[in-house]
């Protein structure tokens, strides 16, 4: 647990500058009253000063949406993938957001896809006008798609409410209208796929509910699919595995990301392990990847 903390010190210190946990709560995040920062750092300290190994509630809870994109992030930068445009994209989306979760959630889509060798557009940060432009272009297999982000992760009490398709569905619609065709002309890129990628990770990293209602998903004209994602705790006793799990609709099964890396907790130890989705075993340990084994 203890090392988890030192991989998102270092995220935290990339993106707003401080060291997380030897320094005062940074005025930036004060000032813009991120409050899932402050449950972080809150947590963390707490959890050192008691001199606590266990996995907790509160662990999961507070830490664990930081670790999501920290074990990616520290992935990126042994890969040597965290561009000048990549950081100033990240810092930028960090620093101002009003939605923690959704930031977080196009920093781990962004991630993904560079990890699974994609190539990536950040085309929001150069030609965003009002609130009609997509947040990314996927370049692979000789294959342009744009995509749009949406997470639904609950801010609310935990555990959270439960997901309703028809909320869902009206959001999807909602998001599709950046996919209009007065909008696309204006990036100057063909797409080849139009993709909504939704976040239904719950707060206490459980099987959402709304998982068994995903194939009511109502796909407007405006987009060629819908991808949910969640992250999903897969505990066994006192050890756990934070895998990413997919729910296509709309379009095959591509493996848009074939690679993510999971945080794996063990009584005594905590390591990343890079796996390929689907998953053949849920929750085996398995050696850390170096670049040869990374470069397929």
């Amino acid at each position: 647990m203890y090392r988890s903390f030192g991989i998102i010190v270092e995220f935290i210190k990339d993106i707003y500058g401080f060291h997380f946990l030897k320094e005062p709560m940074d005025e930036r995040i004060t000032r813009t009253e991120i409050q899932e920062l402050k449950n972080a750092y809150d947590t963390m300290i707490n959890i050192i000063h008691d001199k606590r190994k266990p996995f907790s509630q509160e662990f999961v809870r507070d830490v664990y949406p930081l670790l999501e994109i920290a074990v990616h992030w520290k992935k990126l930068k042994e890969f040597n993938e965290l561009t000048d445009e990549f950081l100033a994209h990240s810092r930028n989306g960090m620093q101002k957001t009003q939605n923690f979760y959704g930031s977080i959630f196009e920093l781990d889509m962004a991630s993904r896809c560079l990890l699974s060798n994609w190539h990536i557009n950040f085309i929001e940060d150069t030609t965003k006008k009002g609130e009609s432009q997509i947040d990314f272009i996927f370049y692979t297999d000789n294959r342009v798609i744009g995509v749009d982000c949406m997470s639904k992760r609950f801010s609310g009490i935990f555990p959270s409410t439960t997901l309703s398709i028809e909320g869902v569905n009206s959001d999807i619609h909602n998001h599709a209208q950046k996919f209009k065709p007065e909008h696309i002309t204006n990036l100057r890129i063909p797409l080849d796929e139009k993709l909504l990628i939704i976040d239904i990770t719950r707060k206490d990293y459980q099987h959402p509910e709304l998982v068994s209602s995903l194939k009511d998903t109502q796909i407007p004209s405006e987009l060629d699919g819908v991808v949910f994602s969640w992250r999903e705790d897969f505990a066994n006793g006192e050890e756990h595995s934070l895998l990413v799990q997919y729910y296509h609709v709309g379009i095959p099964e591509r493996g848009y990301f074939s690679v993510t890396y999971a945080a794996e907790f063990r009584p005594s130890a905590f390591f990343m392990r890079k796996y390929v989705y689907p998953e053949p075993k849920v929750g085996t340990a398995g050696p850390e990847e170096t670049m040869e084994d990374y470069h397929r």
